[in-house]
């Protein structure tokens, strides 16, 4: 007889045994008591005084402590050397995971990659590029966010295993049932479905398998006693199996009404705070791969496909897909009314281009807009609403700046500069540009999918985030959708472009400021917002 979690493959027959035995049995591979039934994990996981997950957790040998003496700060951040290298292995990263070599060079690894994402973050704050570490330091600058450069080094390798190991685990697994299954389709047909699809694939299997709990009082768990310094597996995966909370629980069905939650980002104190972030990651994924690879399909058998051993996490070894290359009349993607070729948000030259200031005017008290030409007379690059370019600002780096213009404009970018204070980027450029003189610019560039579909589009802006929004708003007037914009603020007087956005858009826009903005809340709760 195969001793249970041994063989990965069979992990929801073991757990479905686990959960159909009257008391709760010990796992020498999971390294405790296995709670497999949806109530007693609750239970459980609603408990974190009687079942603790800090002692679980090892503390360093004082060899290590010893190397890493000096190199941490206080609190801060740093994940075990072995989910990092993992994370990293997948795009041939600085710390690769080798079980021979010495723990001295594993923790070495550590300190590389904390040295290199600290030269990656000193580098960026004068030259900003389109990348997290620069708007987390454009952040920083505008006093949104107080943040020590210690705190800033710290988030990245947490976002690398949360953003790459736990997404990409559930991404294939996910891609290799829908496939399997015949339910690509279904799942990527628009957003709704996708959410919807999302949220069924972390039921059924997710990608954490279950966490460790170490008992601190004796507690009865359904009909059995446990007592303290005992272990607990909590097995996740298996609450979500549960057929007194699932209906047909070992079949996906994108039409199952929840009427209790999956356990797939756990629960209480100690569930995911990376959740919404993994939702947006798997919802862009799904539907990426949806619009780029088409009759995508499984190379790999889904029988044949090796899972990792059963541990906390979950996760296939491979899976290896394969699809049709589009012809060049396909690369272009219709969106409802609307027609955007998908290589306009994808194509950014990244080389700088020289600019000529061709007109500076004062919108309001605080905000300038800059109309820049290419100073050898072409074009300007290509872009498509909701652009933005890099503006370098002297010696104090590039700063990221929305265009502004119309886009049947070809010969010029405008760009509106909020100062934001008396030092700064935004400062330098109120100071330095003037007609005539010269910027160097970056891009453009876009990330901004704008779809129009066939619900009313609305767009919503407060202050100097309205810049994105002219650029969007002429091209649904252009594609003759229905849409609104919606513009927020505190005082008329300090909002740009009011009266060009009424004389362009006429009943479409609406004008919100105090105290008529404060309404902005309850009209969310009346109404819905489709973008």
């Amino acid at each position: 007889m195969t001793c249970p979690f041994s063989n990965p493959r069979n992990l929801f027959d073991d757990l479905a045994t686990a959960r159909e035995t009257p008391s709760i049995e010990y796992s020498e591979k999971l390294g405790g008591y296995v709670i497999s039934r949806y109530d007693d994990i609750v239970s459980v996981l609603d408990n974190p005084g009687v079942f603790s997950s800090r002692p679980t957790v090892p503390d360093f040998p004082p060899q290590v402590k010893q190397i890493f003496a000096n190199k941490v700060p206080e609190r801060g951040t740093l994940l075990a050397w072995q989910w990092i290298g993992r994370c990293l292995a997948l795009f041939g990263g600085i710390t690769q995971t080798n079980e021979e070599s010495s723990i001295e060079q594993r923790v070495q690894d550590v300190l590389d990659l904390h040295e290199y994402v600290a030269e990656v973050i000193a580098e960026r704050k004068t030259d900003r590029r389109d990348d997290l570490i620069s708007h987390i330091w454009n952040e920083r600058d505008a006093g949104v966010v107080e943040m020590t450069d210690y705190e800033h080094l710290s988030m990245i390798p947490g976002l690398l295993l949360a953003g790459h190991e736990t997404t990409t685990n559930l991404l294939s697994m996910g891609i290799s049932h829908l496939l399997h299954h015949g339910l690509w389709n279904a799942a990527t047909e628009d957003k709704e479905a996708r959410r919807t699809a999302i949220e069924e694939l972390l039921r059924y299997e997710s990608a954490i398998t279950g966490m460790e709990r170490l008992v601190k009082e004796e507690s009865k768990i359904g009909d059995h006693i446990v007592q303290p310094g005992q272990k607990l597996f909590v097995a996740y995966n298996s609450g979500s199996r549960d057929s007194t909370k699932f209906g047909n629980p070992d079949k996906i069905d994108f039409k199952r009404q929840h009427k209790h939650q999956h356990l797939g980002f756990g629960r209480g104190i100690h569930a995911c705070l990376g959740a919404p972030f993994a939702r947006l990651l798997l919802r862009t994924e799904l539907a990426v791969l949806k619009e780029r690879l088409p009759n995508m399909r499984l190379e790999t058998p889904y029988e044949e496909i090796q899972y990792c051993r059963v541990h906390s996490g979950r996760g296939p070894e491979r899976v290896e897909i394969a699809w049709d290359v589009p012809s060049l009349d396909e690369k272009r993607v219709n969106v409802g009314q609307a027609t955007v070729n998908s290589a306009l948000r994808s194509s950014a030259k990244t080389e700088d281009l020289e600019m000529v200031v061709e007109n500076v005017e004062n919108v309001t008290e605080r905000i300038v807009t800059l109309t820049l030409r290419p100073k050898d007379g072409g074009k300007v690059p290509k872009w498509s609403p909701g652009s933005h370019v890099d503006v370098q600002a002297g010696t104090i780096g590039y700063r990221q700046y929305s265009i502004s213009s119309k886009p049947s404009d070809d010969q010029h970018i405008k760009i509106a500069v909020l100062r934001e204070n008396d030092t700064g980027a935004s400062n330098w450029i109120h100071q330095n540009a003037i007609k005539g003189s010269q910027m160097l610019i970056r891009g453009p560039r876009n990330h901004f999918s704008l779809e129009f579909g066939s619900r009313k589009t609305i767009f919503v802006a407060g202050g100097i985030g309205i810049t994105p929004i002219i650029p969007m708003a002429e091209a649904a007037k252009q594609a003759g959708v229905d849409y609104s914009i919606l513009y927020l603020g505190r005082s008329k007087n300090n909002l740009a472009f009011v009266n060009g956005l009424t004389e362009e858009h006429g009943d479409h826009f609406k004008l919100w400021y105090w105290p008529e903005a404060t309404r902005f809340c309850e009209y969310r709760k009346t109404n819905r917002f489709w973008r």
